[in-house]
């Protein structure tokens, strides 16, 4: 497929780059030209046969200040138009997968940890958050241009923040306290009273993802206490004979960045980790400002895209991909695996009656087996060799799908490998 784009346009590199995502979602390459009468797509707004252009959107990009709250872009429910009202499925792409409902937020649309909140977003709005809408409309553009649509089955990114390893292993309940047996119930005791690790819930972990076939990566911090936004950072000391014991059953190991002060860099450092990932603890992060931070650091792998109150998808796409940096006009250098799934959205967030919750994930999968890299986030203080507690039975719910339904697990260094665009265009 031949495609002219007016060079001389403002819209000139976001096209190329809602291009780009399709040439990687699709597996497929398209030819540019630089003569639309050789092109069987000429996408410029002085052509009479081009491609719908939402040219004032592309001038709002362009804008010191751009106006892109979702109310202000929309001219249809969740699409983006030109002035004759016709839909620009290629801008619609653009904003929704770069997060740009997010570039004006306020403090109106932040919680207490500066995050941005799901009830500020048009997925709220809308309630699509469990929709993949950027694939949806991927679909429709080929359809549209009758290009065959190639579909995949869905990866799974399974993985699990270590935020405390000195929390009791269970909770403590006369009800629990029965099912132990005594010495196990000593032994837990003196745990505590030594102030040890419970490593134990790594080891369950382990166990429970070899019986499944499916292997995890852990996110570590570095920093303990309590930090920015009164968070609490990790209640144990970090220590590198951890790393060798995930590592050694072919597990990844990656950053958790801390809310502190230090950089990415002084805690990657720190750490001699296989990966070079990370998640910012809490997901307490905005994008649009921290995605250049994490764009000058060592890390090609951020896996912190996410709402804390909902599962499903922030910015409306199923898949990792690499965000574009709208000052310097290009795609960032690292590549974004959005979360979709997190323990924390049920349990804290939501409050659900546990006896639901496998329900729900596992039916969100199911409508998602194809086309997504489904990011799982499952916390460890939920482990335990007791085989007690209901976020314990909930995984194992979760895992048995899994592979059932033949849903293989991904590592980060393969999604950097599969997701890192075809960016050579001048």
């Amino acid at each position: 497929m031949k495609i002219f784009i007016n060079k001389d346009s403002n819209y000139y590199r976001p096209v190329l780059y809602s291009l780009a995502l399709i040439e990687n979602n699709q597996e497929i390459q398209f030819e540019y030209v630089d003569i639309s009468t050789s092109a069987d797509i000429v996408i410029d707004h002085n052509h009479t046969e081009s491609e719908v252009i939402a040219t004032a959107f592309y001038d709002q990009l362009g804008d010191r200040k751009p106006e892109l709250q979702y109310h202000k872009v929309f001219s249809k429910p969740q699409l983006i138009c030109n002035q004759n009202g016709l839909v620009d499925l290629l801008a619609t792409i653009f904003y929704m997968v770069n997060c740009l409902q997010e570039y004006t937020a306020t403090s109106n649309g932040l919680d207490q940890y500066g995050r941005i909140t799901y009830a500020s977003s048009y997925q709220n709005q809308y309630q699509s958050v469990e929709k993949n809408l950027v694939q949806e409309y991927i679909e429709l553009w080929l359809a549209q241009h009758q290009i065959s649509f190639q579909s995949e089955k869905s990866k799974v990114f399974l993985s699990h923040d270590i935020d405390s390893l000195h929390t009791a292993v269970i909770p403590i309940s006369v009800q629990v306290i029965r099912q132990i047996p005594p010495l196990d119930l000593l032994q837990i005791l003196v745990q505590k009273l030594l102030g040890r690790p419970n490593i134990e819930s790594l080891n369950q972990v382990m166990k429970i993802n070899d019986e499944h076939d499916i292997q995890s990566t852990f996110f570590w911090l570095m920093n303990k206490g309590i930090g920015q936004h009164s968070i609490p950072n990790a209640d144990y000391r970090f220590d590198p004979k951890y790393l060798a014991l995930t590592r050694n059953r072919n597990n990844a190991n990656a950053l958790h960045k801390s809310s502190h002060t230090t950089t990415l860099d002084q805690e990657f450092d720190a750490a001699k980790f296989d990966s070079p990932a990370n998640r910012y603890h809490y997901l307490a992060h905005q994008p649009l400002r921290d995605w250049q931070v994490i764009s000058d650091s060592q890390i090609e792998l951020d896996a912190s895209l996410g709402y804390a109150e909902k599962m499903g998808f922030r910015n409306s796409y199923g898949q990792a991909f690499q965000p574009f940096n709208l000052n310097q006009n290009q795609p960032y250098d690292f590549v974004e695996v959005p979360l979709h799934i997190m323990d924390t959205t049920f349990e804290r967030y939501q409050q659900m009656d546990p006896k639901t919750i496998s329900d729900e994930i596992i039916d969100f999968i199911d409508r998602n087996k194809f086309n997504c890299t489904l990011s799982i986030l499952w916390h460890n203080q939920h482990f335990n060799k007791y085989d007690i507690g209901p976020y314990l039975h909930i995984y194992k719910e979760i895992l048995g799908y899994l592979f059932e339904e033949q849903i293989k697990h991904t590592t980060p260094q393969e999604i950097i490998q599969k997701r890192k665009l075809k960016w050579i265009r001048s």
